[in-house]
């Protein structure tokens, strides 16, 4: 829109929709995933003219469906954020809620959105329901600020429904601040990604998502960026409270422990950074901790690199500091927005990369932004890929609350929340985030505080934190000789069957809803090289049959928390029996 006046349509060719209005014109280009049962469009607003046009309304998601209930049933499905961290079990952090709308008398809409992810995931599914069979779609903004969407009727009635029904809209809006068009230009607005799917219920769809968002969208450079990997973080159990004699005895013991990556975290750097002294100068390393400044930098990554793991550091980027004076104030954070403070920011990291030798980088980044400084966050990002391309990125703000695609087209990981303290939690975060999300994507710790002992370096633990990626923070080194080679056997074992969490993933209970609810999470259609399926018992009845796509072979215990777990055939399925408060892993080989 400008002013009043709208953008009209029309079909030019089979692969976009093209108008004109005055000097503007509009274009949406289409881009089929047949492969995939997906397509993404995007909105290209060109300026013929030789003055800019400034605020101009663009709405980017509008699918309106015929309906007809009882008949068929509109059913909308969602995945609530990150929540920054939850301690609440069942976690509020990536719970699903599907809803039908049974009739447009009194249909209140459905509305999800905010700030990045913290309170919802940015997207949302839509089916028709008949009978016993379902179709419909997925759709996400490759977007990384405010956003929101709304399913709802076009008209919510007060009386018995009227005949026809009114049609059903799937609409939403992404946060792109004032919208102009300078003079002989053009602007191409984030892309919008939907994904098709029909079947007896909505797993089609989550494989459909979780295949295109791993090989359409996701970072493939390296491809082996798309396996679950084993790292260490100091931040959680540990915080800002370090040296860089207590950071190289972690690094050993993270060797010990069979790591890949090693990442110094916030208070590594000197005022500016959370946690940090508040002496010494922004992005140079703190006085206190490292009194050798780049030299024990180096020392801790040459340690890192040595024994086998790539090393890596923690930054808030776009926060930095004048020199380093307690009386002197932050200066205002680099504005991705313009060219130079882009080139600024890539100037940082080129050097960081080349003087520490980083082969992990956990990015920490503000989210609020209008367009000019997203597309500039996201020039960043591609750059820097292009240039380092084993760069491993892990995205990250407060655990979890900027996972979006527009993240993830960079990133191999996401740190999935700041609640690391009970593995029931950590788990249930996991395997929720895991109804669209892919595993290798998820990253979430065993936390270990300073002072106890070995009682963190236990199976229960390390287990729940396998249906996604692997990671261990805080104080392992007090770990004992015993503890560490206990927690190295199942870190193998994680390693010799993480392979096989790219696979389609299926879901033989529904979400855990109480305590006593058991979490069953299999890898595998029964088609490739192994089926794996993970099983918790928190409380609730010893036993559960569960159903999981047929394959052949037998069931083989890859590792548990408890001997007393057994599985076998019943019926159509299997009963499982388990201890409370107990984890297992099964493989099924093929």
């Amino acid at each position: 829109m400008l002013g009043d006046a709208r953008v009209q349509f029309r079909q030019e060719g089979a692969d976009a929709l093209t108008g004109t209005l005055g000097h503007l014109g509009a274009r949406v280009r289409f881009h089929r995933e047949p492969g995939y049962h997906a397509l993404w469009y995007e909105i290209e607003l060109t300026n013929d003219g030789p003055e800019p046009i400034k605020s101009l309304a663009v709405e980017p998601l509008l699918v309106r469906i015929a309906v007809d209930p009882p008949a068929a049933i509109p059913r909308v499905r969602y995945l609530t954020g990150s929540q920054h961290y939850d301690a609440t079990y069942p976690t509020r952090a990536f719970e699903v809620v599907d809803r039908g709308i049974m009739t447009s008398d009194h249909a209140k809409p459905i509305e999800i959105g905010g700030e990045l992810s913290q309170e919802y995931t940015p997207m949302i599914q839509f089916a028709l329901q008949s009978g016993g069979r379902m179709a419909g779609f997925l759709v996400a903004f490759e977007w990384s600020s405010g956003w929101s969407m709304k399913a709802a009727y076009t008209k919510a009635v007060f009386q018995e429904a009227p005949r026809p029904s009114p049609d059903f809209e799937v609409r939403g809006q992404m946060k792109l601040g004032e919208i102009s068009v300078p003079a002989k230009s053009k602007v191409t607005l984030p892309r919008v990604h939907l994904v098709f799917f029909e079947g007896e219920d909505w797993t089609p769809l989550e494989n459909h998502g979780r295949r295109y968002i791993a090989e359409r969208i996701a970072y493939q450079r390296p491809k082996q960026a798309q396996v679950n990997k084993v790292s260490y973080d100091h931040w959680f159990g540990i915080q800002g409270n370090f040296d860089v004699e207590d950071m190289l005895r972690q690094a050993r013991r993270a060797a010990e422990l069979g790591c890949e990556f090693f990442c110094l975290d916030a208070g590594w750097y000197g005022k500016g950074a959370f946690g940090a002294s508040g002496t010494g100068v922004w992005d140079q390393p703190d006085p206190p901790k490292f009194p050798r400044g780049v030299a024990d930098v180096q020392r801790l990554s040459r340690l890192a690199r040595e024994s086998g793991m790539g090393f890596g550091l923690w930054s808030l980027l776009i926060v930095k500091n004048q020199g380093g004076k307690p009386d002197q104030l932050p200066v205002p954070p680099f504005d991705l927005s313009k060219p130079e403070e882009v080139n600024a920011a890539l100037e940082v990291l080129r050097r960081w990369i080349k003087e520490y030798d980083l082969t992990w980088f956990r990015f920490e980044m503000m989210g609020q932004g209008d367009l000019a400084y997203q597309r500039g966050y996201e020039e960043l990002l591609a750059r820097i890929t292009r240039e380092y391309p084993e760069l491993h990125i892990e995205c990250c703000l407060g655990g979890g609350t900027r996972f979006d695609l527009a993240n993830m087209r960079y990133c191999t990981t996401t740190w999935l929340s700041d609640h690391t303290a009970d593995p029931d939690v950590c788990r249930n975060t996991q395997t929720g985030a895991l109804r669209f999300w892919p595993s290798y994507m998820l990253n979430l710790a065993v936390r270990v505080h300073r002072n106890t002992g070995d009682s963190e370096a236990n199976a229960y633990n390390v287990i729940s934190r396998m249906p996604g990626t692997l990671s261990f923070n805080g104080d392992i080194a007090q770990w004992s000789e015993e503890a560490t080679r206990k927690v190295r056997a199942l870190v193998d074992r994680y390693k010799s069957v993480r392979h096989l969490q790219s696979q389609p993933v299926f879901f033989p209970l529904p979400q855990v809803r109480r305590l006593e609810d058991w979490d069953v999470v299999c890898f595998g259609d029964g088609k490739g090289e192994a089926q794996l399926m993970y099983v918790f018992r928190v409380a609730g009845p010893a036993q559960q049959f569960v159903k999981v796509p047929e394959a052949p072979g037998e069931w083989s215990l890859v590792m548990s928390s408890d001997p007393a777990v057994g599985i076998e055939h019943s019926g159509d399925g299997f009963t499982l029996s388990m201890p409370a408060r107990s984890a297992a892993v099964w493989i099924r080989r093929q």
